[in-house]
């Protein structure tokens, strides 16, 4: 089992991937884009003090689980834990591989009843847009995940 040091870690270099840069996620965090302090925890700088490696605590990852409007405690989670099959997996990928724009999306439709504030592209018709998804596969689900019958031409 990893430790909470080992997860965060993780953490912290999976959200440098999707930000490309440390430097982009000091900037998405409201740091200076040349903070070395998530640089220090990625590559296990030396504390001057202790001698021991730098990690991320509790404070520093609430900030940051906020600040990207992460759910709190998320950065205590592994990411990389796949629950159901290689389908979380292939997810994870997909995502980390998506673009800037799709990840906003994604994010807003997970965190939409909990993200504050929203992101500043949301509209009401991007909002309603959602919810049309979310109805839809509820629909779906609910119907035992069969649209046999149901072909429709596209408008």
């Amino acid at each position: 089992m990893k430790t909470i040091e080992e997860i965060r870690r993780d953490w912290l270099n999976l959200l440098i991937e999707q930000h490309k840069t440390i430097a982009n996620l000091n900037v998405a965090l409201g740091r200076a884009k040349t903070d070395a302090t998530l640089s220090q925890i990625r590559n296990k700088a030396s504390d001057s003090k202790s001698g021991n490696p730098r990690n991320m605590g509790s404070p520093l990852a609430r900030e940051i689980e906020e600040k990207l409007g992460l759910e709190v405690g998320a950065l205590d989670h592994d990411p990389y834990r796949v629950n159901k099959s290689n389908e979380d997996d292939n997810f994870l990928k997909a995502y980390n591989s998506a673009d800037e724009a799709i990840q906003s999306i994604i994010s807003f439709i997970l965190n939409r009843d909990t993200a504050n504030p929203l992101p500043q592209w949301v509209d009401v018709d991007a909002k309603a847009h959602a919810d049309s998804l979310e109805l839809k596969a509820r629909k779906w689900f609910a119907n035992n995940k069969s649209n046999e019958g149901e072909i429709k031409a596209r408008a």
